[in-house]
């Protein structure tokens, strides 16, 4: 599914799960996928921007590069994701979501703090 385009996909009153998927540089934007459990993915540079994914799990995702502006994370738990490349703009772009305290540490480092 690499470079897959669900643009504004809507998901009325289901909940998603996606597995063991390849969705580098796949374009999310303004989907509305709250709720999605998603395990073993690659979403390398996708575009998730302005998308709703309050409430979602990562676990053992890669969301390196990813287009994160204007994204809904609120409830988000995205302690099993790999955030490296993070954007400096992660503090605001992240709001609302769990992270661990790893991932606080390289966003930190991210940001240019010495995290000791």
């Amino acid at each position: 599914m690499v470079g897959v385009d669900l643009t504004s996909l809507r998901g009325l009153a289901m909940t998603f799960t996606i597995e063991d998927c390849n969705l580098h540089l796949a374009n999310l934007a303004e989907a509305r996928l709250r709720g999605l459990r998603i395990t073993g993915s690659d979403l390398t540079e996708a575009d998730l921007h302005r998308t709703d994914l309050r409430d979602a799990v990562f676990e053992d995702c890669v969301l390196r590069g990813v287009e994160l502006s204007e994204t809904r994370l609120q409830g988000a738990d995205l302690r099993g994701a790999d955030l490296g490349g993070i954007s400096t703009n992660a503090p605001r772009q992240l709001r609302g979501a769990t992270i661990s305290p790893e991932q606080a540490a390289e966003i930190c480092r991210a940001l240019g703090m010495n995290v000791l």
